[in-house]
């Protein structure tokens, strides 16, 4: 499983803050210490969009544009784009995950089988 993890924070080594952010909105700026940590100094232009002009700007954003997905968090910016590709890593990851388990559940399966064969067979 060290591996499938590896393997989804290379392809993905945002996914935390952008998860943090986007599940917990409100504890990003609900006193002005959270606020000022979680947001943004200067301009960002997200998929080739200026969503915050100009220098000295504290500003927080979350959202998608032209499909990439983008938080402000912790003072930096955090990005992925929605695109083929990525959902082709995420399918590669989840099978890999599948994998993981696939012995697991095949000696899982057996047992059950087994367990309600046995229940089937009239007693001595």
């Amino acid at each position: 499983m060290d591996k499938v993890a590896k393997m989804f924070s290379e392809a993905f080594p945002s996914a935390k803050y952008i998860r943090d952010a986007s599940a917990h909105p409100a504890d990003m700026l609900w006193n002005p210490f959270y606020e000022e940590q979680n947001s943004f100094d200067g301009p960002l232009s997200v998929g080739g969009v200026e969503v915050i002009r100009g220098e000295g700007i504290r500003s927080h954003f979350t959202g998608i544009v032209n499909r990439h997905v983008t938080v402000t968090i912790k003072g930096g910016v955090h990005s992925y784009e929605l695109s083929q590709s990525s959902l082709e890593k995420l399918d590669e990851i989840r099978k890999a995950v599948f994998e993981v388990f696939k012995p697991a559940s095949e000696a899982s399966m057996q047992l059950f089988f087994a367990a309600m064969s046995s229940k089937d067979r009239p007693s001595a």
